[in-house]
């Protein structure tokens, strides 16, 4: 009976943490209503505008781009919302209104967490010099560091992932080998989970100090956020812990 019971909680946990990993995963991959919902980070860019103008007087006709499916990256205009996935970003409008992402029918494995340069290439050509003079030295402007930490981030995850996916099915194979196997791949799936979570958690607050950034005593209007793909990694690395005694106990005779 004992056995059954922790069977049972195991594999209910090791297969919620795969559940919420795989959400975490498609997040920012289309722009329908769930795929631009769940992001890994966020940055909101609504405010710049008004910065630019208080800082130059000219009140940058042209700077922000409304039209939903505009290409990207060509300098055609800034999006409101940018939203950061694992395999891309989607840009809109404001409150989350449909726009386009980078991931329909072109994905990137392990996509880079670069925003200065995307900010850029989406800017008029005639506003990107002091687009980029406004934006003061901070971590969100060093995107060589944020490139090479976001990609570490994610194939720490990714191989975490695998892991606990790899775990759950090991787990429903009724034999102690494979339980000790399933027990070895959530501890190493949650570990890798973990180191991957706390490098993109403190990855996006280091580019959270552009938030408190002014533009003489108007807010420079970049502000970075927690996307809901984190927490929801988190959460899959606490079920994944959750999972490891009942794999134990059942292990062992």
């Amino acid at each position: 009976m004992r056995g059954e019971v922790c069977i049972g909680l195991a594999s209910l946990f090791s297969f919620t943490a795969t559940l919420l990993l795989i959400f975490a995963h498609v997040g920012s991959t289309n722009h329908n209503a769930v795929g631009r919902s769940i992001s890994l980070v966020s940055l909101n860019v609504s405010g710049f505008g008004t910065a630019y103008q208080t800082a130059t007087g000219d009140s940058s006709p042209g700077l922000y781009n409304n039209t939903p499916f505009a290409p990207l990256g060509q300098g055609f205009g800034l999006r409101q919302i940018y939203n950061w996935g694992f395999y891309g970003e989607c840009h809109g409008g404001w409150r989350g209104t449909t726009g386009i992402c980078t991931a329909e029918g072109n994905g990137t494995f392990g996509y880079a967490f670069a925003p200065l340069a995307v900010l850029l290439n989406d800017t008029p050509p005639k506003y990107q010099t002091i687009s980029q003079l406004l934006i003061p030295p901070s971590s969100f402007k060093n995107d060589q560091y944020n490139r090479a930490t976001s990609k570490a981030g994610f194939y720490l995850i990714f191989i975490g992932s695998l892991a606990t996916a790899l775990a759950f099915v090991t787990g429903l194979i009724r034999h102690n080998v494979t339980f000790f196997a399933a027990m070895a791949l959530s501890i190493f799936g949650a570990l890798m989970t973990l180191i991957g979570a706390s490098v993109w958690t403190a990855l996006i607050k280091r580019s959270q100090s552009i938030n408190s950034y002014q533009v003489y005593t108007v807010p420079l209007g970049i502000k970075v956020s927690y996307g809901i793909a984190l927490w929801l990694i988190w959460a899959a690395f606490i079920t994944m812990l959750l999972s490891i005694m009942p794999y134990f106990l059942r292990w062992v005779p």
